[in-house]
């Protein structure tokens, strides 16, 4: 199946950290400041998005770590498919993140299944045995995750340009309606060699001076089951997270 679709790499690496027992934003955000002194943090105002991540009733693309999702954000809607690492521990790999398609914001899955499936077929290098036309052609809606943030963009001397975010999320089974609040800071750095290094240097300085901040090495998607579902995922060592239940 080839429909010549372009995949595209995404332009920044994300960062995803938990904010630990009683912390709040606005410590972290002051200790951050304090940190990058030589950097210009400005505020670029507040954010709604949505994702809506879709399945068949078998699970079979989650079980096989795709993700499918449709984003809306700013007024864009696009469909996004996001290949997760299912080996365990230190042996899991980064997941692999890839836009599809642009679209208006009613269109389903369904609408571009060509598109999606040679999509998912890029990301393995595995042949498959089933007809994934027709399974993305089928999918339904599973989890809804909405969240409003507070954005900054991180300025460097060097040309470096990241974000900050402040992210209030509401994960939602759409199925038994059953929703689970939570909040987390997400940085955004540029996935590009020239600032490899850079990233190191101020991914570091977090990591060793505000303890507030737990990074974790998950998607929304996998932070959405771990909260959903913490009986049924039933690891070991989960994400440590604000959290309050409906």
């Amino acid at each position: 199946m080839k429909s010549g679709i372009n995949v595209e790499r995404e332009e920044m690496e994300r960062y995803y950290f938990v904010l630990l027992g009683y912390a709040s934003f606005k410590q972290v955000y002051q200790k951050i400041e304090e940190l990058l002194k030589f950097y210009r943090i400005e505020s670029q105002g507040k954010l709604s998005s949505r994702e809506i991540i879709y399945d068949v009733p078998s699970n079979l693309l989650t079980d096989s770590g795709v993700v499918l999702s449709k984003k809306t954000e700013g007024g864009n809607s696009f469909f996004n498919v996001l290949k997760i690492s299912l080996l365990p521990g230190n042996l899991k790999r980064p997941n692999q993140n890839h836009v599809v398609k642009q679209i208006r914001g009613n269109e389903q899955p369904a609408d571009f299944s060509l598109d999606i499936a040679s999509t998912i077929e890029k990301l393995f290098s595995i042949n498959f045995t089933v007809d994934l036309d027709s399974i993305v052609k089928k999918v339904i809606p599973i989890i809804e995750i909405n969240v409003n943030s507070e954005n900054y963009k991180i300025i460097g001397g060097s040309g470096l340009r990241g974000y900050l975010s402040y992210e209030k999320i509401t994960y939602k089974d759409t199925k038994t309606r059953k929703k689970v609040f939570g909040e987390g800071v997400v940085l955004r750095l540029p996935n590009s060699e020239e600032y490899e290094q850079e990233n190191k240097n101020i991914l570091s300085l977090i990591e060793k001076n505000i303890q507030e901040l737990g990074m974790y090495n998950v998607s929304k998607f996998e932070l959405a089951q771990k909260l959903l579902y913490p009986k049924e995922e039933g690891e070991e060592g989960g994400v440590e997270t604000k959290v309050d239940y409906e």
